[in-house]
């Protein structure tokens, strides 16, 4: 098997607009790392966060950035403010705690969803809400 300069991986995420749960903790972070540092032609990241000890999720994604593990893409001056943008949100409830607005936006720009979270007890959950079913069926993308 023979390795190529081409990435199947670059070549998906052109153009694209992703929304990702879960995306605060360790697992979350590094892939946002490597999709901003590897995938540059993607569109955007929406990240939903929720309020968690005592921070709102704006407060949270403010300092969402300044953890070592973005050092590089720091280093290497890419963009990520034009990229990646906070979704209020909270996937223990109906509809994940989305408003309207931000179920309208995430209808129109988002072509696929990302529902996998890494849960408290280091398992990995494929069950989302079942409300949160609905909407994803009326996506224009």
């Amino acid at each position: 098997m023979t390795m190529t300069s081409k990435s199947n991986i670059k070549e998906f995420f052109q153009d694209q607009t992703i929304f990702l749960t879960g995306g605060s903790g360790f697992l979350g972070k590094v892939l946002i790392e490597k999709l901003l540092r590897e995938c540059y032609n993607l569109t955007k990241i929406y990240v939903m966060m929720r309020p968690k000890k005592g921070k709102n999720a704006k407060e949270r994604f403010d300092g969402f950035f300044d953890q070592p593990c973005f050092d590089l893409i720091k280093s290497k001056g890419i963009n990520f403010t034009e990229k990646v943008f906070l979704i209020n949100g909270n996937c223990e409830e109906p509809l994940l705690g989305l408003s309207e607005t931000d179920i309208d936006v995430l209808k129109k720009e988002v072509p696929m969803l990302n529902l996998i979270r890494l849960s408290k007890k280091l398992l990995i959950t494929f069950e989302p809400p079942k409300t949160f079913w609905r909407w994803p069926n009326k996506c224009q993308n």
